[in-house]
């Protein structure tokens, strides 16, 4: 640590009399290749990156291939550590209005390298344009209508092959990215970023003649004039989670089912699943390895059992509708499943809620359904009415009619007000909550608690 803290006060001493932006410190571990047409967002240190970094690759790339800065040291989470530090870059990842597309430009001069000029973007006639730029010896950075992706042109194969070439910001790991040609069109891009361009940004590079004029030189990388071989096509596809039939379901549990599509065969080695009740923020969580068969399979079965005791620990009550969702963890990022929903069974009796009629200042019919799956014997049945914020309720029981004692599904109603069925008095423009119930082997079952309002 003092070591590092000696170095960083030596640049502070050499650099005294630079502009107020600063260099930035070494980043965290990385895996960035040495080429630097191969740096990735998928090897940065940091999830952020990971995630939103294709445009900090990208200029990084164009630092690097500019000669601005070609220090081994150098990768694209150095010059994001170097962004965040001089306000080009917040904190939600997004460019910042002083940032932005001249970030590479500040960076330079915080080099004491005035060289790297912003020309400006463009959208029309972009193919053409980068082209044109490839042979100036421009750098070009495009963006696509893809969540805002960007990459940099290769001038290196689009020169030589009279075609635009890039090499994209985001690859994973294992299948670093390699030259691709922007108009391929084959049904193994996906996407056809060759439909979907916005527009471009141009820069170029100045140097100083004995005179004191200015020429724009290509870089050694787009100086050659050979043509070169048609490149291999290489675009990674991130992992994915489709959902399957539930299976399975009881009144206690249930099986959810899924399958992850790894198309690239990235290595996964985490998988797991999360359940929670309808209506609830809170998941329920399992989490587990990969089954060692699986980790590069293109196509892998998933499914737990949830319930108590069982794979995913979850009491589970009958007749409730309970979401979920599956997720694979590819490089710290988790890809999710859509959310998807089951309601478990009833071997009990249970009561729904029908709505209110006949409502009047004073008066209100509330209504019910009672459900009795397994034809159970229920000879008693009831409701109750209370105030709404009051504790107390006012209860109505009776017997169950007895056409319906042992019936699958059975109409109840009540009238409530003072002198009927449910005895209570109503005032208008009141709240009042009100539920029924249905009583088996001495144990009530109630339905949930609704509400009404009188009119005024």
């Amino acid at each position: 640590m003092k070591k590092i803290i000696s170095i960083l006060l030596s640049f502070a001493m050499l650099f005294s009399v630079m502009s107020a932006v600063t260099i930035a410190p070494q980043a965290a571990t990385a895996h960035y290749s040495s080429n630097y047409r191969k740096w990735s967002q998928g090897k940065s240190a940091y999830k952020g990156m990971r995630k939103y970094g294709c445009w900090v690759v990208a200029q990084a790339k164009l630092i690097r291939e500019a000669g601005i800065n070609t220090k081994s040291s150098f990768n694209p989470d150095v010059y994001y550590k170097w962004e965040k530090k001089n306000g080009c870059i917040d904190n939600g990842m997004y460019q910042t209005a002083k940032g932005g597309v001249n970030a590479p430009v500040l960076y330079a001069k915080s080099l004491k390298n005035n060289s790297l000029k912003y020309l400006g973007k463009t959208k029309k006639d972009i193919i053409n344009k980068c082209i044109s730029n490839a042979k100036k010896g421009y750098f070009t950075i495009v963006r696509v209508k893809n969540s805002q992706h960007y990459f940099m042109v290769d001038n290196k194969y689009t020169k030589a092959n009279n075609k635009v070439y890039i090499y994209d910001s985001w690859n994973s790991p294992n299948n670093p990215p390699r030259p691709m040609k922007l108009t391929y069109s084959e049904k193994n891009w996906k996407p056809k970023y060759h439909k979907r361009l916005v527009e471009i940004y141009t820069y170029s590079l100045t140097t100083k003649k004995s005179s004191g004029t200015s020429t724009t030189p290509a870089p050694a990388s787009a100086t050659t004039s050979s043509v070169i071989k048609k490149p291999e096509v290489a675009y990674v596809t991130s992992p994915s989670v489709a959902i399957n039939a539930v299976s399975n379901v009881t009144s206690t549990s249930a099986q959810i089912n899924f399958t992850a599509k790894n198309p690239n065969k990235l290595t996964i080695k985490t998988v797991g699943a999360q359940v929670r009740k309808k209506g609830s923020s809170s998941w329920t969580t399992k989490t587990e390895a990969m089954n060692k068969n699986y980790t590069n399979a293109t196509s892998t079965p998933m499914w737990w059992t949830i319930g108590s005791g069982k794979e995913i620990n979850m009491s589970l009550t009958q007749n409730t509708t309970y979401e979920y969702r599956a997720f694979v963890i590819y490089n710290g990022i988790y890809y999710y499943s859509s959310i998807s929903s089951f309601t478990t069974k009833s071997t009990l009796p249970y009561v729904k809620v029908r709505d209110i009629s006949n409502l009047t200042k004073t008066s209100a019919q509330i209504n019910f359904t009672a459900k009795n799956p397994n034809k159970l014997t229920i000879k008693t049945v009831g409701a109750q009415v209370r105030k709404k914020g009051s504790s107390s309720w006012t209860t109505k029981t009776e017997a169950m009619n007895k056409n319906y004692t042992n019936a699958t599904s059975t109409p109840m109603w009540w009238t409530v007000g003072s002198g009927k069925e449910i005895n209570f008095k109503l005032s208008a423009g009141t709240t009042y909550e009100y539920r029924a119930f249905v009583v088996y082997s001495g144990t009530k079952y109630y339905s949930p608690i609704s509400t009404f309002k009188t009119k005024s």
